[in-house]
């Protein structure tokens, strides 16, 4: 019932939203995709499938077409593919009788395991090799600081040596030698993702600078982790070209966020509600102000977060005469802001794509830059890549530094380039104005 409930409500909003303004819808759509109800459109509940549906009912009141026309896959609108991913159900953490915040104090790392107790608490400092040989941290509590002591801070040759001993591998290679009863790593930033095994230790992320490490001596812990099988969904829906439609150009964004550890949500405003606000955007305006000349296919991609699995599943799937049809994919995520511009990922492998958007923004001066830089598998372009398919990814550049972090909210996407960018990225899309 209270899906239900959700899905009538953002129904109704997007109802009311039909004649809004571009940029107006855009962020209805960036608040909607970030209620509490969709829990961070994680897999732990029914978040993500939320949210799917709700891009589904988008793209209907678009008027576009479920599934590729000609001939006519996923015509249901929807893909579906599973997945393994490690998920936390509960995290409770207790340093001398202090509770720890989730999300604010600590995360958990993507790959910890259970445990629930009382643990002694050991600090290591920057659990260098020597600090593990020569502690007993057998059973107990152990905190470590991810990078370089002090005294390596100008010594190359030692920083070196000893860069490996510095990365969250050496400490996780040690505490399992050592049979640490659970490992705490301390670093500047809490940057949350996902895992899809686990070690037999539960493993907190914590800020390095907020505590006396060396002063706490207990460590209360309840840390549930499952690995669960997420049956997940892309959806596909596409506009028919007006003058060659046997020609694709995939438009794709990913849907799919972190989640909830514990009473913190990680609700991805940017990461990536923006994308598929964007995406939407565009969709509107080729299926109301701007007749495509190729055939568009827009994708909301599902399980990006753990590991590309959905653009995976779609690139591993697709039909070999669709294949041959994509001219190439543009793929968005994290388009909530623009004060410094885009990066292109990809742009080096792609230079007449690149070239185009560089020349034309020369020409109009859309936003203030354009930086390229080469393929990487950093999102649900890069599947497409593999399968001998050109793809970019485009991001933007400036604006609040939070990413895959509980600060990732609405109120912090602010699309100040939205309108320039929509102007540029329709310079990749060719098409004739709807008189």
């Amino acid at each position: 019932m209270k899906v239900f409930l959700t899905l009538l409500l953002l129904e109704l909003s997007i109802l009311n939203g039909i004649h809004a303004q571009p940029i107006e819808t855009a962020f209805e759509d960036v608040k909607n995709l970030c209620l509490p109800e969709m829990a961070g459109r994680g897999y732990q509940n029914v978040g993500h499938k939320i949210a799917a549906q709700y891009i589904f009912n988008r793209f209907q009141k678009l008027g576009l077409t479920p599934g590729i026309e000609k001939p006519n896959y996923y015509s249901e609108g929807y893909q579906y593919f599973s997945f393994t991913v490690n998920l936390c159900q509960k995290a409770k953490v207790i340093l001398d009788n202090k509770p720890l915040k989730p999300g604010v104090d600590f995360i958990l790392y993507p790959a910890s395991g259970s445990f629930q107790g009382c643990l002694d608490f050991e600090n290591l400092d920057y659990g260098m090799g020597e600090d593990w040989e020569g502690s007993k941290v057998k059973g107990k509590a152990v905190y470590t600081q991810l990078g370089y002591p002090e005294d390596y801070s100008t010594k190359s040759i030692s920083q070196k040596i000893f860069e490996p001993q510095t990365k969250p591998a050496f400490k996780l290679k040690m505490a399992s030698e050592y049979k640490a009863g659970a490992l705490f790593m301390g670093r500047e930033k809490l940057t949350a993702s996902f895992s899809g095994f686990s070690y037999p230790f539960p493993i907190i992320e914590v800020i390095s600078n907020k505590y006396k490490w060396q002063k706490i001596r207990k460590a209360e812990l309840d840390i549930q982790m499952q690995i669960d099988t997420v049956n997940s969904q892309n959806i596909v829906f596409s506009i028919p070209g007006n003058i060659d439609s046997d020609s694709i150009i995939i438009i794709c964004a990913h849907y799919d966020h972190l989640g909830k550890q514990d009473s913190a949500i990680f609700f991805g405003a940017n990461d990536n509600a923006s994308g598929i606000a964007f995406m939407l955007g565009l969709a509107d305006r080729y299926s109301t102000q701007i007749k495509p000349d190729h055939t568009l296919v827009f994708i909301a991609f599902g399980g990006e977060e753990a590991g590309l699995k959905g653009s995976n599943y779609f690139a591993n799937k697709i039909p070999a005469d669709i294949k041959s049809r994509i001219r190439y994919v543009l793929n968005f995520d994290l388009m909530g802001n623009g004060e410094e511009g885009i990066t292109v990922v990809g742009g080096e492998e792609n230079p007449e794509l690149f070239n185009k958007l560089e020349k034309s923004n020369a020409e109009h001066l859309y936003i203030k830059q354009i930086s390229k830089r080469g393929n990487a598998p950093n999102s649900d372009h890069y599947p497409f890549t593999q399968i001998g398919v050109p793809a970019i990814f485009i991001y933007t550049q400036g604006g609040p530094p939070f990413y895959h972090d509980v600060y990732d909210v609405p109120d912090q996407v602010r699309f100040p380039e939205w309108e320039d960018l929509n102007s540029l990225i329709s310079e990749l899309i060719p098409g004739k104005k709807i008189k």
